[in-house]
This record gives C-alpha cells, structure tokens and sequence, in this order.
C-alpha cells in the first residue's frame, strides 16, 4: 500500500494529514503496510494519541524535530489496540516525549513498551500515587534517585480515595485490584516498595496513625520517569520532578481529591518497609 494512503486514513481521522507529517518528520514514511486493514476502532484509537500528543507538544510542534521508527511501531502496534483514555493519554505523552532533533532517541520505544506491558488498572494506579507524590511533596529538595529519596517520599493514601480514584463497579473487587496493581508496578520497579492493610495493622507495625484502611508506598525512579513521559515532559530528568517550575498537564477526566499524609520520618529509609504486604481481610 502507498504511505500516502496509511497517511491519507490516518490523516482524514486526526483531521490534517500534514499534522501527522509535522509531527513524525521522516518517520511518517513508514506509515503504510496493513493501515488500510484497520477497523474503525483501531484508527480511532491511534487518533486518539495523535490528538493527546499534540496537545502536550503545544507550540513545540513549530519547532524542527521527528519520532524514531522504533517509537511509531510501538505505539502503531499497542496504541491501536488500547481504547482505554488515561492509556491514550499515556502514549501520547511517550509520541510528544519522542519527537527531537536527535534521530537515534529511541528511549520512547521501552516507554512505549512498558506502557503496552501495564493493564488498565496498573496503569491508572500508577497515574494517581504519582499524582499524590507531586501534590505531597511539591518543591520539596528531595531526590528520588538518591539512595534515601524513596524512603523520604513515603506516603499513605487512603483505600477509600484509591478506590474513588480507580472508579471502580461494585463488580469489581478492591482488594483483588489492589494487589494486581501494586505487584504489577513493583514487578515493573515502577514502585519501590509498598504496603496494603488495615487502619490496625498500620498502627501496630509501622507507627502510622490513619483514620482508615490504605496503602502505604515508596516512588522508584522508573516511576516517575514513566510519569514524566507520560505527560510530554521526556526532556525532564528524573531528579527535577518535584521543582515547583516543573508543570504537568492535569487530565481532565479525572476529578479527584485524594486523602493522603506524608510519612518522610516513619520511613527514612526502605528498610522499615522491607516486607511488602497485602491485606487479603475485609476492605472496609
């Protein structure tokens, strides 16, 4: 199939075929092989993170700069079969993190596949302890890429703001997300270290004083490089995500206000939470 066709079908759906061109540079060549072959459901979805990155580039799309190949083929493969909108939102924030004046950052294709490896619920847990970890410790001189910058980061959030903040069914059980979530991150190092119990147990074993059931857990560096992509920001390093000149786009889908408490002196350092734990009793 001609590229122009691939660009034709993709460009027909965003609405400008030479925002495409702008945006992938070079790299819109590529575009082309089995596009034609897609259902609506697979262009609307890549549409959707077209969109997302455009919206995150802002005026940066004026300036000269292209998308790796190796970025494109992940976020054509995954992207396109991925409707879910914080996911959108996620590899739109990887395509606009990707787009530079150096050819070989390819740094965008792991993200991307990172991304494509994390499920629904892992990847919207992600999205809100992170988003408690900038709220908590915004401007704070603290790096997470230091050795005790975990631990100074500890934070407990409420299971009940956890649960708001997933927008879960009745069907759906918050103890079984809560663990698939939370040892999915880990398992990826997108946390450090994490606890999950009760107001009691809180209490008992770790000297945290909560009006209820929560999560208690450290960000990793990957965590928040992750974020930092995911919002168009790649060009941010890791240890700059708390400064306060350090903007990131809101999502507008979400509104939520969660309940949560620093714990920078309970947990110093990772060794106070060298056990993760999952209370497997009642959610209440």
């Amino acid at each position: 199939m001609e590229t122009s066709t691939g660009l034709t079908i993709l460009g027909t759906a965003i609405g400008s075929a030479k925002l495409i061109e702008r945006m992938l540079g070079p790299t819109a060549d590529y575009i082309g092989g089995g596009v034609e072959a897609w259902t609506k459901k697979r262009v609307d979805n890549v549409t959707r993170i077209f969109r997302s990155a455009q919206n995150k580039l802002g005026v940066k799309l004026e300036r000269e700069g292209s998308v790796p190949p190796r970025v494109l083929k992940e976020i054509l493969q995954e992207g396109s079969f991925c409707d879910d909108e914080l996911a959108a939102e996620y590899f739109g924030g990887v395509l606009a993190s990707s787009r530079s004046e150096i050819p070989r950052d390819d740094r965008g294709s792991a993200m991307a596949r990172l991304v494509g490896r994390l499920t629904t619920y892992q990847l919207r847990s992600h999205f809100l302890l992170y988003t408690v970890i900038k709220t908590a410790f915004k401007g704070q001189d603290i790096i997470v890429n230091n050795p005790e910058g975990p631990g100074r980061l500890a934070t407990y959030l409420a299971r009940s703001s956890y649960s708001a903040g997933m927008d879960l069914s009745p069907n759906e059980d918050l103890l079984v997300i809560i663990a698939h979530s939370l040892f999915g991150l880990y398992r990826e190092d997108l946390v450090n270290l994490f606890i999950s119990s009760t107001k009691e147990d809180l209490a008992k074993n770790y000297q945290t004083e909560v009006e209820e059931a929560g999560i208690i857990f450290q960000p990793s560096a990957l965590g928040v490089e992750l974020f930092l992509w995911a919002h168009g920001r790649g060009e941010i390093p890791v240890w700059r995500f708390l400064d306060s000149d350090v903007q990131l786009h809101e999502y507008s889908q979400l509104d939520w206000t969660p309940n949560f408490k620093t714990l920078p002196e309970q947990f110093r350092t990772s060794s106070r939470l060298s056990q993760k734990k999952i209370e497997t009793g009642n959610a209440s």
